[in-house]
């Protein structure tokens, strides 16, 4: 049985960006895609680590505070190494 792999894609990428002076070009997306439990929080953590960027998770469940069993959420010594966005955002209660 092969290993599944989350997908990496770099989105909105336009090649006159290249001559663009850095203050002038839109900031580049990394998105990772894939099934649960493939690897893609330690791969976001390794690439934000790599290239000095933050992590936004857009999965619907991290947001809720205390529904950490299930959701797949980064563990507290992995959220510490980069800095991530909504995750831990609101109560359940208040959806």
């Amino acid at each position: 049985m092969k290993t599944q792999r989350p997908l990496v894609f770099l989105c909105a990428f336009v090649p006159e960006w290249l001559s663009m002076s850095s203050s002038a070009k839109p900031p580049i997306v990394i998105t990772l895609l894939g099934p649960t439990g493939v690897g893609k929080t330690a791969l976001a953590i390794e690439l934000a680590e790599r290239i000095n960027a933050e992590i936004v998770s857009a999965d619907s469940r991290q947001i809720y505070r205390g529904l950490d069993i299930g959701t797949g959420k980064p563990a507290r010594d992995q959220l510490a190494r980069v800095k991530h966005h909504l995750i831990n955002i609101i109560d359940p209660d208040q959806a």
